[in-house]
């Protein structure tokens, strides 16, 4: 009976299975991860962000700021994550429902004005259960998705081995 010192993937391929075997909500240690791995991308980058965590009843569960991100990110941020779980979508997905002419035109003035319609958020699944969400603010739109889908990808490779 050795003490096997585990991978960090190992660990967090052991934290998304107990969470998801547990049919509990989204975990903080999961949730610390997501946000290390968007701040790297972003410092890779070179971009100052707000990470923002929401379990699936859309209850902050983790808010990362970056030093001298903008202040403003930080309600953009929480907002983006709400919006990808309410809506189970990424938050880019939403723009062209809610323009003029749209299906769901003026949906952004719902919800206190909570609703987010450009890129940056997205919904947090294993294998299709819906655990929150995910919101990235602070860089252009492009570097915002491009920073929530590097910090996703961990779930998608965990996903791909084994469950």
């Amino acid at each position: 009976m050795g003490n096997k010192k585990l991978t960090s993937k190992e660990l967090l391929k052991s934290i998304l299975e107990i969470s998801y075997e547990n049919n509990q909500n989204l975990n903080l240690s999961l949730a610390n991860k997501l946000a290390s791995r968007a701040i790297k991308k972003a410092e890779l980058i070179n971009t100052k962000i707000v990470v923002s965590i929401v379990d699936n009843g859309g209850n902050l569960i983790l808010l990362n700021r970056m030093d001298n991100s903008f202040l403003g990110s930080i309600d953009v941020s929480i907002n983006k994550a709400y919006t990808a779980l309410s809506f189970n979508i990424p938050t880019h997905l939403l723009k062209k429902l809610v323009e003029a002419n749209g299906e769901l035109y003026t949906l952004e003035n719902s919800n206190k004005g909570k609703i987010i319609a450009f890129g940056g958020g997205y919904p947090i699944k294993i294998n299709e259960k819906l655990l929150g969400g995910i919101g990235i603010s602070g860089g252009s739109v492009k570097e915002d998705t491009e920073i929530v889908e590097y910090a996703l990808e961990i779930i998608n490779e965990i996903k791909m081995e084994g469950k």
